[in-house]
């Protein structure tokens, strides 16, 4: 007889949307079942960031063994938590993917709160780049503008 893999599990509110915690997601496969997860991760030089892909491998009481994977990936620097936890990040998201293909903790939203909350942050830090690439653009403007009013006050 299979277990259950689709109880409902402590969620987390994102923007009106019901998200579960990969923590609580890997706490119910350490209840209910018998598994084992295997990460993989690669560094990938061009784009500065870590790719990581998880194995959630479960036996199930009858014996069956049902293997799911789930990927991850997250550019250092990013976000403040990048900046130093980069691949913890995407081994978490990879971990959490991977539950969610198995049906652990599913609610409406397929996305683990984890990644929800990681997306809204490289949202907000994505909007300041722009705003500070703006703000640059502006003052080197203006900084030609007056380059060049001060060479043509100079030359006559």
């Amino acid at each position: 007889m299979k277990k259950q893999r689709t109880k409902e599990l402590q969620t987390v509110d994102i923007e009106g949307g019901k998200y579960t915690l990969t923590v609580e997601r890997v706490k119910y496969l350490a209840e209910e079942f018998s598994y084992s997860i295997e990460t993989e991760a690669e560094f990938i030089e061009g784009l500065n960031g870590w790719k990581v892909k998880a194995k959630l491998t479960i036996k199930d009481p009858n014996e069956d063994i049902n293997v799911y994977c789930g990927h991850g990936f997250e550019v250092i620097g990013s976000t403040e938590i990048n900046s130093t936890n980069a691949l913890e990040n995407a081994e978490t998201s990879a971990v959490g993917r991977a539950c969610g293909n198995a049906g652990i903790g599913l609610t409406d939203n397929f996305a683990s709160a984890d990644e929800m909350n990681g997306a809204k942050e490289k949202t907000k830090q994505i909007a300041v780049q722009k705003r500070i690439r703006a703000s640059k653009t502006a003052e080197e403007k203006t900084l030609e503008k007056l380059t060049s009013k001060a060479v043509k006050n100079g030359s006559k």
